[in-house]
């Protein structure tokens, strides 16, 4: 236990200093902060969709962006398909993502459950986005990143792939309650858990509309990498002149919960920001619509369509 007198007299305040007293509690590290890490959780998934809003200043395919609707956040484009995002962050002590990792705290079976509930249909693609490494070899997370996609670079060997990654998942569900993963015995091993017929082919439909994106930059960098890398070039793109990029790009403020951003015209300057806005929306246009079996073919302003384009997950998004 710490004696907060000896830490108090230990580093007693000196009568000049404008500061004036502070509790010498405010000078121990607490031994849990989850609340802390939480809130640093949000606010990286924050930048990283700023990253996307970013690139809406200079590029058309993107028509809006919505935060915290199934996923961290979904990014919808002109031709009709959309993009569900999750965002894991790993500092740099933790090992690289294996598969068994990815699939569970990763949340690939939470993509997975999401891309189900609307259907498996093909124009809703995904992304896993992170800033961990991938652990290598025949039966790594990186050998799976490339069985991924439409045009995947490994071929070979997606069969036993998909078989793993379904094991996985049947026995992710045995404690999360994923209402499209189907209910398979608990089992003590994973490879006698017994996969139901056309649950591969699934999975493998599934990696055909994924992608895993593992480099992103880490907590401590990535707001000076949005600004040196997006927003800087964006504005000179742009041609704007006396942009203040620092005030432009807000990255935190004790009020700031979301990412909003507004693509710029000729009347306006380009403007991104990070404001408080519920399941913030971010919009090129005032309609927009979603391709089926997706529909939703309604404006949005700060909040979710009454109706929402997929079935909603039993729970919230967790960073």
């Amino acid at each position: 236990m710490v004696d907060l007198a000896v830490a108090e007299a230990a580093e007693e305040p000196d009568e000049d200093d404008d500061e004036g007293f502070v509790h010498p509690i405010f000078r121990m590290a607490p031994k849990e902060d989850s609340g802390s890490d939480t809130l640093r959780n949000y606010r990286y998934q924050a930048e990283v969709a700023a990253r996307t809003c970013l690139a809406m200043l200079t590029e058309e395919n993107i028509d809006y962006i919505v935060c915290e609707w199934h996923e961290d956040f979904v990014i919808a484009y002109v031709d009709g398909s959309v993009e569900l995002v999750s965002v894991k962050h790993r500092t740099k002590r933790r090992n690289p993502w294996n598969v068994a990792d990815i699939c569970k705290d990763g949340g690939l079976a939470h993509l997975f459950d999401r891309w189900q509930a609307c259907d498996g249909a093909r124009n809703v693609r995904l992304r896993l986005a992170t800033n961990a490494g991938l652990t290598t070899g025949k039966t790594g997370a990186a050998t799976l990143s490339a069985m991924c996609g439409p045009d995947p670079e490994i071929i070979a060997g997606v069969d036993a792939m998909a078989e793993s990654v379904a094991r996985y998942f049947l026995r992710i569900r045995w404690k999360q309650p994923y209402a499209t993963i189907p209910e398979v015995p608990e089992v003590s091993k994973l490879v006698d858990i017994t996969v139901p017929v056309g649950f591969i082919d699934t999975v493998k439909d599934f990696f055909a509309v994924l992608h895993i994106d593992d480099e992103l930059p880490s907590r401590g960098d990535i707001t000076d990498v949005n600004l040196q890398r997006l927003l800087r070039p964006a504005i000179a793109t742009l041609q704007r002149e006396n942009v203040d990029t620092e005030a432009t790009y807000r990255p935190w403020s004790s009020a700031s919960t979301r990412p909003t951003a507004t693509r710029a015209t000729a009347d306006s300057s380009p403007s991104t920001s990070l404001t408080r806005a519920g399941s913030a929306t971010t919009s090129r246009s005032s309609s927009a619509s979603l391709a089926a079996p997706c529909t939703a073919a309604r404006s949005w302003n700060s909040s979710p369509p009454a109706s929402p384009p997929c079935r909603p997950s039993p729970e919230d998004s967790s960073p």
